[in-house]
C-alpha cells in the first residue's frame, strides 16, 4: 500500500487495497476478524471509503460532524484532504496547501503529461455554496499561483471549487474571473461529480489519459452528476 500510494499511476491499485486493509484487522487469537463479524457488504462499487463520503461531508452532514469531533478533527480540513485524494486517484499530482499556508488557494493537481493544472479551492456548505465576494478571493489565487505554474511548464490552467452544490446565477461571476486571470475556466464541480469521476477512473480506463477530464474541467459552469454521467460508456 504503501508503495502504491507514492505512484500516481498505481492509484487503482491503491484505492482497491484501501478497503481491504481497513477491513482486515487481527482478532484476540490474531487471526483475520470474521466478515461477519466486521460488516462485509457484497458492493460493486470501487469508490474507497475515503472518498465515498465526499457528497456528506460537502453538506456538514451531522453524523461526520459528530465523528470528526469525536477524532479531533475539523470537517473542512478533512474535506480538503479527501478533494485532494480524489485529484490523485485521477492521477494528478497533487500539493496541498490550505490551512495554515496564508492567502493561498486550497490546493494545485497538476497533470504532468497534458501540461494543465488545476486550481483548486474545497468549500463545505450545507445549502450549496454562493460565490459572494469570493470571486475576488480566486482571483487572487489565480495571480498568486500561475507565474509559478507556467515556469514548471504548464500550458493551460484552471479553477475549481468544489462543493455541495451550486446556483447557475454564480456563472456569470465565475465567467468573469476567467476573463480577468490567467485561468482558461471556472468550473464548480459538485461533490458528487467528483466522486464519480473517481468512480469512472477506477472503472474504465476513459480518464487515464486525461483528456477527457481536462474537457470536463475545461468549461466555465457547473459539473454535476449529470454531466460525468453523459461520458460514461455504460451509462449511454
Amino acid at each position: 500500500m504503501a508503495w502504491a500510494v507514492r505512484r500516481p499511476e498505481y492509484a487503482d491499485v491503491a484505492a482497491l487495497l484501501a478497503p481491504t486493509l481497513q477491513r482486515r484487522g487481527p482478532s484476540s487469537d490474531g487471526v483475520a476478524a470474521r466478515p461477519e463479524a466486521i460488516g462485509w457488504t457484497l458492493s460493486d462499487s470501487l469508490v474507497p471509503p475515503a472518498i465515498d463520503c465526499l457528497p456528506a461531508l460537502s453538506v456538514g452532514d451531522p453524523d461526520l460532524v459528530r465523528c470528526c469531533g469525536e477524532r479531533g478533527l475539523t470537517p473542512s480540513v478533512e474535506f480538503e484532504k479527501r478533494v485532494a485524494l480524489s485529484f490523485f486517484l485521477l492521477g494528478m499530482e497533487v500539493d496541498e496547501l490550505g490551512q495554515g499556508a496564508g492567502r493561498v488557494a486550497d490546493g494545485i493537481a497538476r497533470h504532468r503529461s497534458g501540461r494543465w493544472a488545476v486550481i483548486y479551492d474545497a468549500k463545505v456548505r450545507r445549502g450549496g455554496f454562493a460565490m459572494g465576494t469570493e470571486d475576488r478571493k480566486f482571483r487572487e489565487y489565480v495571480e498568486r499561483h500561475s507565474g509559478d505554474l507556467k515556469v514548471n511548464g504548464v500550458d493551460a490552467i484552471y479553477f475549481v471549487v468544489v462543493s455541495s452544490s451550486f446556483d447557475e446565477a454564480d456563472v456569470e461571476k465565475a465567467r468573469e474571473v476567467v476573463r480577468l486571470t490567467e485561468a482558461k475556466a471556472l468550473a464548480l464541480v459538485e461533490a458528487s461529480a467528483l466522486r464519480a469521476l473517481v468512480e469512472l477512473k477506477l472503472r474504465t480506463r476513459l480518464l487515464d489519459s486525461g483528456e477527457a477530464l481536462e474537457r470536463l474541467l475545461a468549461r466555465t459552469g457547473i459539473v454535476g452528476l449529470s454531466q460525468v454521467q453523459a461520458i460514461d460508456p455504460q451509462r449511454r
